[in-house]
């Protein structure tokens, strides 16, 4: 039937777009954007592309309670390197007080 063909059409093009959507995102390392495209993402949980979105945002949360154990621990040489690993936008509230932490650190050494 031709309405059914169109309409599979119609979805095969959206989920085209919102897997672009997603991909992008993730490659930008844009939380928000991950965030936003995940919640239009009306396509299966399992979906590739939903899956990586989940993992880069895990990631990045596993990447801040590194940079806030740094932080409390005051160890100098691991906050260098979590600050040097951390792979989302620099423009991260917590990244930026770790930032200012290893500043503080490097200027006593």
């Amino acid at each position: 039937n031709i309405d059914g063909a169109e309409e599979a059409k119609k979805m095969i093009k959206r989920y085209q777009i919102r897997a672009r959507a997603l991909d992008h995102a993730v490659g930008e390392r844009k939380i928000s954007s991950i965030q936003a495209a995940l919640a239009t993402w009306d396509f299966g949980r399992d979906d590739i592309h939903a899956v990586k979105a989940r993992q880069a945002l895990a990631r990045r949360d596993q990447q801040k309670q590194k940079l806030h154990e740094a932080v409390q621990k005051r160890d100098g040489p691991r906050l260098h390197q979590v600050v040097n690993d951390w792979e989302f936008d620099r423009s991260d509230e917590d990244f930026q007080e770790s930032l200012q932490a290893l500043t503080r650190y490097e200027k006593m050494i």
